[in-house]
């Protein structure tokens, strides 16, 4: 009886704000998923959520804009092992712009971010994942940064 009140307010996605080229970067769910609000961000994914994450990038008072960075990610369990989906792993690559244009989440100031940046789609329950990603310009490239953590619920439980 209690485990279901405790999943809910156990917060099943954890994120995490990275610094890449003097930036922070960090996932939010999806503008149009209700877990972007404070309490109901608390509910867990399911088997049958299409899980979407945005992007969002703070640039310092000072920095530079206008960049475009390339980066690629990958869904892994917690021994660290890629997540398959059929024949095929779960990852992606795509490009971010760096640009000063608005783009304001959860208090904070993100000037700018990508909408649907990371798109996950249906992953199977009763596991945990991490999301690692690799930033790349043209003169630097990252390690992979832990930027979630999450858990994937049935929905009998």
């Amino acid at each position: 009886m209690f485990r279901p009140i405790l999943a809910c307010f156990g917060g099943k996605m954890k994120f995490f704000t990275r610094t890449f080229d003097g930036h922070e970067v960090r996932l939010f769910h999806d503008a149009n998923n209700l877990r972007v609000y404070p309490i109901i961000s608390w509910i867990p994914y399911f088997w049958d959520s299409d899980i979407a994450l945005d992007m969002a990038i703070k640039i310092p008072r000072f920095g530079k804009y206008g960049d475009s960075w390339n980066y690629h990610w990958e869904l892994r369990d917690l021994d660290n092992k890629m997540i398959y989906q059929g024949n095929f792993p779960k990852e992606g690559d795509d490009i971010v712009t760096v640009t000063n244009k608005g783009f304001r989440r959860k208090l904070v100031y993100w000037n700018s971010g990508k909408k649907r940046a990371i798109v996950l789609g249906n992953v199977h329950p009763h596991r945990e994942y991490m999301l690692y990603i690799k930033f790349k310009t043209a003169t630097i490239e990252s390690d992979n940064m832990l930027m979630a953590c999450f858990s994937v619920d049935d929905r009998d439980t």
